[in-house]
């Protein structure tokens, strides 16, 4: 991949994430980590343990005996959290 192409899309999920961080800290949420680059979408951990953070709604990703992990798409990222089991 050419760098100025690999540097467009990192642009594009900069801005993605920019967007969605301002959404999610508007609900009140806080942000364990973001990543971006890694995968075809920004990705966003919160530090929520509840079901439904700020009102998201997500499907369960992987589970074990004492954790949940959920996740959503919301404003072209993928925002996650877990939840003891």
């Amino acid at each position: 991949m050419n760098s100025q192409t690999h540097n467009g899309k990192l642009a594009v999920q900069m801005e993605d994430a920019t967007h969605c961080l301002a959404d999610l800290a508007r609900r009140g949420l806080r942000i364990a980590t973001v990543e971006i680059g890694k995968l075809p979408k920004p990705r966003i951990v919160l530090d929520a343990p509840y079901l439904e953070p700020g009102g998201l709604k997500g499907g369960m990703m992987r589970s074990s005996d004492k954790r949940t992990c959920y996740a959503t798409d919301h404003r072209h990222c993928q925002v996650e959290w877990e939840v003891p089991a």
